[in-house]
């Protein structure tokens, strides 16, 4: 998914991220400051402290001299603030009346300016879990940070094209019970973001940050956390951590390495916070509130897909899903919704694991081909797995032989004394089974 960044008006591209071209590079070092407070952030100090360099490799497609801390950030991208809203307007949050940014200070070398900017957009939210509600503390808007290309001892390199790409932040009230109640939270947050329809997709787009605490000791931030899976394993060993050898004054942020973590830097505190006097703050009125698009979350959706006759298995499958879009489009061309399902969830599946990966066009021509009763269900596996590379479907189908029978050919099959377990036996890739089935029972 292409995104317009935050404060500028450069694109990134993540399906285009192999394409990558350095235009230019340059380098940093970057010193912890004061923040609003006048006090200087501890875990600034610590990443400062180590005093590395910092490479910066530039692809003008993707970043301009906002990236490069050598222009002011331009005002902050109202698509992006809408979606925020929408998102925290699901959370059932309560949004704020002006949008102000802030800059958050870090010096690991992962912004060029040394700081974050981020914005405040929604508080006091909750979502309902299965082991009661949890509350959401806030909603922000915030630069995604420059992405690692190499660390060494005295040196470290970044790429600047994901620099600056809007990123939502959504902070849970300490109401989760365990590792179990935390992996059903995200994974209900994350269902949510997905539902916007304005989410990145894969592994990785959304990152859980997990802050752990055990009764009497200091909290400890783990980052790096992708798998939700993972999620009950990894807090448990957290826990048993803390309980073994403690966590350092002040708290600890730590990264996650396979299931388990290592430390990073000393926990940051308010200190890092002060104001962007560059961006002009956005009062939030009524008409910007009820311009904003609704999410449908996925229990609305899966109840209108079981209204379709599916499952509520396969409706949530397919509400979690990505074929949702691709799903919505056969049944518009009166592809009955079993058939669709069907088709998305195991067959392709299916023949992406024989190395077949039909383009999106192809399956609404196969699915095309299918409403006007072209081939019946059961040849549809055949049908797309001959369309492998440029074949079309009606080709296809007269090659394999796969044409579905007319009512006149049944009618043959049928006078000719055949039981229907015979005649499926023998032509199961022509014979609508239901249509066949209604003939029989005259």
């Amino acid at each position: 998914m292409a995104a317009k960044k935050l404060f500028c008006e450069c694109f990134f591209d993540a399906s285009q991220s192999t394409g990558f071209h350095v235009d230019s590079a340059f380098e940093r070092r970057l010193l912890a400051v004061g923040g609003e407070t006048g006090k200087v952030d501890v875990a600034s100090a610590f990443e400062s402290g180590k005093r590395k360099a910092i490479e910066y490799l530039a692809d003008s497609r993707s970043s301009c001299l906002v990236e490069a801390d050598e222009e002011p950030p331009h005002a902050l991208n109202r698509k992006a603030l809408q979606i925020a809203l929408s998102i925290a307007l699901a959370l059932n949050c309560k949004v704020v009346d002006e949008v102000q940014v802030m800059r958050k200070n870090i010096t690991d070398g992962s912004s060029v300016s040394g700081f974050q900017r981020t914005a405040l957009v929604a508080t006091d939210g909750f979502i309902e879990t299965p082991k009661g509600k949890v509350g959401i503390q806030s909603v922000a808007l915030e630069e995604e940070s420059a992405g690692i290309v190499e660390k060494s001892g005295s040196k470290d390199v970044y790429r600047l094209d994901r620099l600056g790409v809007p990123l939502v932040e959504i902070a849970t009230a300490p109401d989760i019970q365990d590792g179990g109640h935390a992996k059903e939270t995200a994974e209900k947050i994350g269902l949510l973001l997905r539902a916007s329809g304005k989410a990145q997709r894969g592994i990785g787009s959304i990152r859980q940050d997990l802050n752990v605490s055990i009764n009497g000791g200091e909290r400890v931030e783990l980052k790096g956390v992708q798998d939700l899976k993972l999620l009950p394993k990894i807090i448990d060993g957290e826990v048993e951590r803390q309980k073994k050898v403690g966590v350092r004054n002040g708290g600890e942020v730590r990264r996650i390495v396979r299931e388990e973590s290592e430390f990073m830097r000393p926990l940051p505190g308010a200190a890092r916070m002060y104001p962007e006097t560059d961006v002009k703050p956005v009062a939030i009125t009524q008409e910007m509130l009820a311009s904003v698009g609704s999410i449908t979350t996925v229990e609305d959706t899966v109840a209108s897909l079981t209204l379709l006759g599916l499952s509520k298995q396969v409706a949530l499958d397919l509400a979690k899903s990505t074929e949702l879009s691709a799903f919505n489009q056969a049944v518009a061309s009166s592809v009955d919704a079993s058939t669709a399902a069907w088709g998305l969830l195991e067959v392709k599946p299916m023949l992406r694991r024989e190395g077949i990966e039909l383009r999106e066009e192809q399956w609404r021509e196969l699915f095309d081909a299918f409403a006007k009763g072209v081939f019946v269900r059961a040849a549809l596996p055949d049908v797309a797995r001959g369309m492998k590379g440029e074949n079309r479907a009606l080709a296809v189908v007269k090659e394999k032989r796969l044409e579905k029978f007319g009512e006149k050919k049944l009618r043959e099959l049928v006078s000719s004394g055949k039981k229907l377990a015979d005649i499926m036996r023998d032509h199961r890739l022509n014979v609508d089974v239901q249509e066949l089935r209604r003939l029989l029972s005259k």
